[in-house]
């Protein structure tokens, strides 16, 4: 998972989303209660337009782990596109 992990963020870093969500989702089935790939995946999703997934995602994260501030900063991006706070 951590390889895939470390994968996906690459992707992230080369602004190719869609290929990071697809590795987020495959280390997510080796670790599902991995905070770090939740607040990634949820990135992912927010930056193909998919607010209320990312929402989900990221407030998976943010149970797994409060202190997780990227998914916290995340979160809130993905609220504001959605009109909300």
């Amino acid at each position: 998972a951590t390889a895939l992990g470390n994968l996906a963020s690459l992707r992230i870093a080369q602004q190719r989303h869609q290929d990071a969500l697809a590795l987020f989702q495959r280390a997510l089935e080796q670790a599902p209660d991995a905070a770090g790939l939740h607040a990634g995946r949820g990135y992912a999703l927010y930056a193909i337009g998919q607010a209320a997934a990312a929402i989900a995602s990221l407030e998976r994260a943010l149970a797994l782990d409060p202190g997780l501030e990227e998914a916290r900063s995340h979160l809130a991006l993905a609220r504001r596109s959605q009109g909300g706070r």
